[in-house]
């Protein structure tokens, strides 16, 4: 359901759930990737990009669907608070891979829905060459690609300058560069394979053009966290 405040003329979408637009009070929009639990005490979170949740590399910060309040004070659109996040490399089963990644803890009186475009989460996956897949993004809505790369690796530009990004999925649309795989705001989208189960976080482009995503085993266990399923 979409709701609008006459107060406040602010529009936003209850339950939340994957695909919406959220962001953190800096005001960068990025995708609800998917609803979570905390491996340790089954917390519900929301899973995104931490470029997105959490700008400044801090948690705590509150985090808002679409945006904050027009209105002095007002926290209508407040779904969470940003809790844990990684951004750089980790070492996971053997090997580096670079993440951008983070989560939300869920307010209690939010409601949520778990479904991705009315399927439900198949469990995790993992990519390979050739692989079609599929997402769905605040920038673009779905959208289906292929896994041109698996095990990309390239130099790209941040904030505070360039890095190493390796293991990465690379991801080209299946309709051609006038219908590309992801635009601005899709960052924290959930990649699927046909079977729906998850295979990777969208965060970001390459010089290419195509999509960059890091491979969804490691996104779970450097945040400790497993995909809600059930509803």
């Amino acid at each position: 359901m979409t709701v609008l405040t006459a107060a406040c003329l602010k529009v936003w979408d209850r339950p939340v759930r994957a695909g919406l637009p959220v962001s953190a009070n800096q005001g960068l929009v990025g995708t609800l990737g998917a609803l979570a639990r905390d491996r340790s005490d089954g917390t519900m979170l929301v899973l995104g990009t931490s470029h997105v949740l959490c700008p400044s590399g801090s948690t705590g910060a509150a985090i808002w669907q679409p945006g904050p309040c027009d209105q002095k004070d007002c926290d209508c659109n407040r779904v969470g608070f940003a809790w844990r996040e990684q951004c750089g490399l980790v070492v996971s089963d053997g090997h580096k891979y670079f993440l951008d990644c983070a989560v939300a803890r869920l307010d209690d009186d939010v409601p949520w829905d778990p479904m991705v475009a009315g399927q439900r989460i198949k469990g995790m996956g993992y990519a390979s060459r050739g692989m079609r897949v599929w997402k769905v993004g605040a920038g673009s809505g779905e959208t289906a690609g292929v896994v041109i790369e698996d095990r990309h690796e390239e130099r790209a530009l941040f904030h505070d300058g360039y890095r190493t990004v390796p293991n990465q999925l690379l991801i080209q649309s299946l309709h051609g560069a006038e219908n590309p795989f992801s635009v601005i705001g899709d960052s924290g989208a959930l990649m699927f394979d046909e079977d729906g189960r998850a295979i990777g976080l969208l965060w970001g482009a390459s010089p290419s053009g195509y999509a960059l995503a890091c491979p969804i085993k490691p996104v779970f266990d450097a945040l400790a966290i497993d995909l809600e399923m059930s509803g």
